[in-house]
This record gives C-alpha cells, sequence and structure tokens, in this order.
C-alpha cells in the first residue's frame, strides 16, 4: 500500500507524545500495523517493550493477529532470527484491551497495596456482582431506618418512590450516584464535594450528576402519576353516575402531565414551574360515598400529586428554603452513598472477588503507591504505548497511561465524532484537550482520507457534520483540518454514484419518509 504523507508521518514520528485524529476510512489499524512494523524492525524495539491497548477483544486479536502476519511475511522473505524471535514474544505480547492490562498490572504488583492474590484472580460475574449491590444497598436502607432521623429518610424516599414505603427508586439513586463517583480518580473526595451543593439557590446550580438523577426520578415518578390517572379515568367511566366534574378534572391532569413529562425532557424549567402549579391548583369535589371502589383509585393519585409538589419545589423554587432542603436531601444521599459504597466493598472482601470496574481503579492504586516501583517497572519496560480509540478513555485509563509514560513515548489515535462509550463513563474532552497542547512534548496530526467510501458518501458525511458540529451549545467543531477527502483515486472519480438516502422514522407513529442527497 502507498502511504499518503499525513499517514507516514504517523508511522514515522518518534521521540514525542502523538495524537492522531483519524476518520473513519482513514486506514488507521493499517498505520496502526505498520507504526509497529517501523518501531520493531529499523528501530530496533521488541514486542515485550510495547504496549498496545484497545477497546475490545476484537480489536486488540486483529491487531495481534495482522501485526502476527505482516511479521511473518518478513520473516519468510529474510530468514531473520529476531524476526523469528519476535514471532515468537508476540504470543505474551501486551497487545490487549486496556481493562487486561490493567488486570496484569494489578496481578504483578497488587501486593503493594495488600490485595490478596486470591481475590485478585476471581473477577465476578454480572449475576454475583448484582446480588451483592442488593445485599449492600438492603443493609443500607436497613440500617438507616434504625437511625433517629427515620423522619428526613422516609420524606426523601417517598419523593422518590411513586409507591409510599417502598425503596426501589431511592437504592437506583444511590447506585447511579456511586458508579458516577467511580469514573473520578478520588471517588469519596468527589462525592463529599458536592455537598457544597447545599448553597444552591437553584435546580441549575447543582452539579449535572444531581440534576440527571433528579430529573430521572421525576420522570418516573410522572410515569406512575399518567398511569394512575388513567385508572383513576378507566374506573370513572365504569360507573353508572359518577360527578362529570371529576373526568374532567382527571382529563385535564392527564394533559398536564404529558406536557410536563415533554417540558422535563427538554429542561424547560419555566414550563416545568408553570405547568406543576396548574396541575396542583387542580382539586376533585367531594366523593360520593356511594362510590366507595373509587377511593383507592382517588387516594392513589393525590398521593403521587404530593410527590409532584416535592419535585416542584426542587426544581422551580428559588427561595433560601429551597436550599435548606437541598443540603438535607443532598447530605443525606452522599451519606447513604458512602455508606453503600463501604459495605460493597466490605462484600467482595468477604466472597474474594473483585468487579469489571474494580480492575482499573486497583491499577491506579497501585501505580500511585508511595513506593513507586510499579511505574518505575513499567516505564523501564514499555519503550512505546500505543492507544486506540482513545476518544472513549475515561480519567483513569487517561492517567494510568501518563503514569507509565517517559513523557515521550505515548501514541494516541481516536475519533471524537465516534465516541460511543458515554455509557462506560468515556470523555471524548481529554482526548480534546490534548489535541490543544502545542509544547515542544505533543503533536497532533489529522488522518483526512477515506480510502473506504465513494465520493458521494463523503461529501454528504462533511456536510451533516459540518452543520452539526458547527453549533452554538456543540464543544466540538468540525473545522478544515477535520474536513474528509477521497483517498482512492478511483473512488473519486466513479462513475453513476448512488444518492445517499436517509430514511426518517417518525418514533411515535408508523410513519417514515425518505430523503435523498
Amino acid at each position: 500500500m502507498k502511504f499518503k504523507k499525513e499517514q507516514l508521518d504517523a508511522i514515522h514520528t518518534t521521540g514525542i507524545n502523538l495524537t492522531v485524529s483519524a476518520s473513519a476510512g482513514a486506514g488507521k489499524t493499517t498505520v496502526l500495523v505498520a507504526r509497529l512494523m517501523k518501531r520493531i524492525l529499523e528501530d530496533g524495539l521488541s514486542v515485550k517493550n510495547i504496549l498496545a491497548m484497545t477497546f475490545t477483544e476484537k480489536a486488540a486479536s486483529e491487531m495481534k493477529k495482522r501485526l502476527q502476519e505482516a511479521l511473518y511475511k518478513e520473516y519468510q522473505a529474510s530468514e531473520d532470527l529476531r524476526i523469528k524471535k519476535e514471532l515468537v514474544y508476540l504470543q505474551d505480547a501486551q497487545i490487549s484491551t486496556i481493562h487486561s492490562f490493567c488486570l496484569s498490572v494489578v496481578k504483578e504488583f497488587g501486593y503493594l497495596i495488600g490485595l490478596d492474590p486470591q481475590r485478585v484472580s476471581v473477577i465476578m460475574n454480572d449475576s454475583m456482582t448484582r446480588n451483592l449491590i442488593d445485599q449492600a444497598l438492603n443493609t443500607v436502607i436497613n440500617n438507616k431506618m434504625k437511625d433517629p432521623s427515620l423522619e428526613v429518610f422516609e420524606e426523601f424516599a417517598n419523593y422518590l418512590n411513586a409507591r409510599v414505603f417502598t425503596y426501589e427508586e431511592l437504592k437506583e439513586l444511590i447506585e447511579k450516584l456511586s458508579s458516577s463517583s467511580m469514573v473520578h480518580l478520588h471517588p469519596q473526595q468527589w462525592l463529599q464535594s458536592i455537598q457544597s451543593t447545599y448553597l444552591a439557590n437553584s435546580f441549575l446550580e447543582l452539579p449535572k450528576e444531581i440534576q440527571e438523577v433528579i430529573l430521572i426520578s421525576y420522570q418516573d415518578l410522572l410515569k406512575s402519576l399518567m398511569t394512575a390517572l388513567e385508572d383513576f379515568h378507566f374506573e370513572l367511566n365504569a360507573q353508572e353516575s359518577v360527578n362529570n366534574k371529576f373526568v374532567d378534572i382527571v382529563n385535564q391532569q392527564l394533559a398536564l402531565s404529558k406536557e410536563l413529562f415533554i417540558a422535563v425532557e427538554d429542561c424547560d424549567f419555566n414550563t416545568i414551574q408553570t405547568l406543576s402549579e396548574g396541575l396542583l391548583k387542580l382539586s376533585y369535589p367531594r366523593l360520593s360515598k356511594a362510590h366507595p371502589e373509587l377511593k383507592e383509585a382517588k387516594d392513589i393519585v393525590e398521593s403521587l400529586l404530593k410527590s409532584e409538589t416535592m419535585s416542584m419545589m426542587l426544581l422551580g423554587d428559588t427561595t433560601q428554603n429551597t436550599s435548606s432542603a437541598l443540603k438535607i436531601y443532598v447530605d443525606l444521599l452522599v451519606e447513604l452513598t458512602l455508606s453503600f459504597q463501604k459495605e460493597f466493598e466490605a462484600l467482595k472482601i468477604k466472597h474474594q472477588g473483585m468487579t469489571f470496574d474494580d480492575i482499573e481503579h486497583f491499577a491506579y492504586e497501585v501505580l500511585m503507591h508511595p513506593s513507586g516501583i510499579a511505574t518505575q517497572v513499567l516505564k523501564q519496560r514499555f519503550q512505546e504505548i500505543m492507544v486506540d480509540e482513545f476518544q472513549d478513555s475515561n480519567f483513569f485509563q487517561n492517567e494510568i497511561v501518563n503514569l507509565i509514560s517517559r513523557g515521550n513515548n505515548v501514541f494516541r489515535v481516536g475519533d471524537i465524532k465516534q465516541s460511543i462509550y458515554k455509557f462506560r463513563h468515556a470523555r471524548p474532552s481529554i482526548m480534546r484537550d490534548i489535541m490543544k497542547i502545542s509544547d515542544g512534548f505533543h503533536q497532533t496530526l489529522f488522518l483526512s482520507n477515506n480510502f473506504r467510501s465513494t465520493k458521494n458518501i463523503v461529501d454528504f458525511s462533511n456536510h451533516i457534520f459540518t452543520y452539526a458540529m458547527n453549533t452554538d451549545g456543540i464543544p466540538d467543531s468540525y473545522s478544515d483540518q477535520d474536513t474528509v477527502t477521497i483517498g482512492d483515486e478511483e473512488r473519486q472519480n466513479k462513475i453513476d454514484q448512488p444518492k445517499v438516502s436517509i430514511a426518517l422514522i417518525d418514533k411515535d407513529t408508523t410513519c417514515s419518509s425518505t430523503c435523498v442527497w
């Protein structure tokens, strides 16, 4: 394959931290393998001194397979015994997922932080992890119910839960907040720091994580309210003689609840407050004793509306009373989350196992050990560090790479537009920030040729990203450097290229339409 100038720069540039922005179809894997071959054949590195990490086992396996094929082809041509040795070393080379690398670090150096070797060898499956999480949550809730401050706890739990005296939504909130904290280098410190939110005078001053969990709970509550209103409406229509005002009010409440749900999705706080106030102003007439069967349905709706009042206070009110309420609830939530983390860790120690997420945390803890033993050994061992799909790295993964690098030997490649692992706490902003560094230790390259697609598809892609990314509120942009061009001359000049078609499907209907560009 004849490489373009930008590809050659990515293959041959060494002695500096290099970040490569590679668009789709840019021949990224081919460049990675060519760089590995250059480092082994021309620079004299052994595969034992190379750390290459990606995000899936499949990608790691493919990279190792293609490197093996390239080395074997070179050996057949030269019969160089050094290459033959490298083919043997390749079987155990550290070309793997970042989690596999972190696990190897924990197994090798876990003794530094007192990890039991038995625990390190057991990665708990999803079923066992779920079981221990549930045990820890139940213990925390049961312990809190014995606390003298039970009244505040019950009030907060009832706000979060659609049904009184259940704690499922509260448990979900604790688990979610704990998960959010675990992407930070110091989870417990981060949790404690958000307690300062009691100074907030409005919902918008809360941290994004707290806003998110409250909005999710609010939406769950509204779903329960709409279901209860529909049930009440059904019961009312089943009666032969009932005050029509009941039916009218339930219809109004249903309409307002649906509008309110959309407003919460859109984070339209003015509309949320207006609709909430309108919903709470509606009241039922006195229920006739002739219809006792309607009382239960009516009581459920009114109980949920009571929770709605609490939600409106948290989302809309900006008085000092709100600050006081927020302080109480945020402090309680942080306390419960810290208790859960402590209980969950105790259970993992008892069962001699660790979770998938623990792997990165323990690796970071090992590398931060005051002795510096692990970092010193790994810096000496790895002369080249390569990170594929870098746009999906999180804080821990990036910091682990920094801790074992020599300051001038990290090759990162990715594409911010292709970040898909936000649910695993990926932070494409890490790549964006590194690309902005302009000191003598970092360089950024762009692989903007597409060797996979025809011109019409590339032009359409450029058009979409130029429009979508150069918009107020979007943290990234689509610049001239990002603009993709055709790398294959044959594809560039291909006649009768098919039009690009997009099927647009309305999620609320069965209708669809097709746009041709």
